[in-house]
């Protein structure tokens, strides 16, 4: 009976690697074992696999193309590749690598059908690659294979994100009501997958926060600040979950002890910066303009995960105002235009925030806009003013004979003039609002 490929690269290890309970050998000995057995393709996996673990991800991946290339049939290389590339890719590698990825874990699941861990490997480069619903097939075999309570938290949050696709299709009335039937599905689902992820690993924070961005999206802000709360017990720095808490309680209208948060987020640090200064102009947007129909949507995916791996930007703002007091800040505009600044300046491509500034009232380009249609109405009234005038004279000229008469007093193109340029001087701030 001819043995696999995979069992081949196995048995050299073993037999030449100490017994470690739970523990990886060290990088020394696997580069000792390699030396011994250059051409083992087990041997470079492993390396690459320390490799990986040490942060040396172009050493990993060149000692994981060396195992498939020894072995074209390798399945455990080609899936420990694709990791080593998903994890490039995240530390700035692009997307080129992710999909390279992908390609190699499909690889992988078609050598060694029963390999769980490649099923879910495969469906969080499918994630990563924006396509939840091919990522929800790959992952709902890894979860038939394993059970694992991680299998089913990645299950959930990719369930999670092809729930948010559907109400954006509905939404956009492409879908209609297909679309918005299986965007239900999708987060009954995912509530279902996290709450199996829980039961199985109690102690994964990443499945419960999951879990908590599954509850928001469901509307259950109550459930989801209690996840966030028991979290945040065990891990009071984390500033993620900071901005996490603060958007549940922003949504329950919390906007007081939302800004607190943010700006404790802010004060945190660790790569959220950008993020948290996005949303903490949304709350101070919100109260400034209680009117629902103008809320602004700050971060529609704020639960995503962003890359563990990316180090925060400078920020070339010179004054990000970092501590802002949020006594002091609650309902001004003026701090909320600070707010989405400074997070353009930590990611001068981050478009939410662009577009958030764009819609608020008192920042510059909202402001030019103003000024614009104000002058356009300015020449209008102009014209009608002196349209006005010069048929009073003419028909004073006249005489009043056969001419008709010309109304006195202003042209209503003036008196529309000058109440939309109150208006919007009053809208951005720029005149003080009347007594009372």
């Amino acid at each position: 009976m001819r043995s696999s490929p995979s069992a081949r690269c196995l048995p050299l290890v073993f037999a030449l690697l100490p017994l470690r309970a739970a523990q990886p050998p060290p990088l020394v000995e696997l580069l000792e074992v390699l030396r011994q057995n250059p051409d083992n393709p087990g041997a470079h996996n492993n390396v690459g696999l320390a490799l990986k673990a040490a942060g040396d991800l172009q050493g990993a991946v060149r000692h994981l193309e060396k195992a498939i290339e020894l072995n074209p049939e390798y399945a455990r290389g080609y899936n420990s590749l694709g990791n080593a590339l998903q994890a490039s890719a995240r530390s700035g590698g692009g997307m080129a690598q992710m999909e390279r990825a992908a390609e190699l874990h499909l690889i992988a699941t078609q050598l060694q059908p029963s390999m769980a861990s490649a099923y879910n490997s495969l469906g969080n480069a499918q994630r990563a690659l924006n396509d939840p619903e091919a990522a929800v097939r790959a992952l709902s075999v890894a979860v038939e294979l394993s059970g694992s309570g991680t299998h089913y938290s990645n299950l959930g949050a990719a369930s999670l994100e092809l729930h948010r696709l559907r109400v954006k299709q509905a939404a956009a009335g492409g879908g209609g009501a297909e679309a918005t039937a299986e965007a239900a599905a999708a987060l009954e689902a995912t509530l279902r997958w996290l709450r199996v992820a829980e039961q199985l690993s109690p102690t994964d924070a990443s499945a419960a926060n999951n879990l908590a961005a599954a509850l928001e999206a469901d509307g259950q802000l109550g459930g989801a600040r209690e996840v966030f709360d028991r979290l945040l017990e065990a891990d009071p720095e984390n500033a993620l979950l900071t901005v996490h808490r603060a958007n549940v309680l922003k949504g329950q209208g919390q906007l007081h002890e939302a800004v607190h948060a943010y700006t404790r987020a802010i004060a945190l640090g660790g790569g959220t910066e950008q993020l948290a200064y996005n949303n903490l102009g949304g709350a101070l947007q919100v109260s400034a303009n209680p009117n629902p129909g103008a809320n602004p949507n700050p971060n529609p995916n704020a639960n995503a995960n962003p890359n563990p791996n990316a180090s925060p930007s400078p920020n070339p703002n010179p004054n990000p105002n970092p501590n802002p007091n949020p006594d002091q800040a609650l309902g001004s505009s003026q701090l909320a235009l600070e707010a989405y600044t400074s997070a353009i300046a930590l990611d001068p491509t981050d478009r939410t925030a662009r577009d958030n500034l764009n819609k608020l009232p008192v920042g510059p380009p909202y402001r030019g806009m103003a000024a614009y249609e104000t002058k356009v109405l300015a020449a209008r009234a102009a014209a009608a003013a002196i349209a006005a005038h010069g048929a009073r004279r003419a028909a004073a000229a006249r005489g009043g004979g056969g001419g008709g008469v010309v109304a006195a007093g202003e042209p209503r193109s003036v008196t529309l003039f000058r109440t939309l340029r109150y208006l919007r001087r009053l809208e951005t701030e720029q005149t003080p609002p009347p007594p009372g």
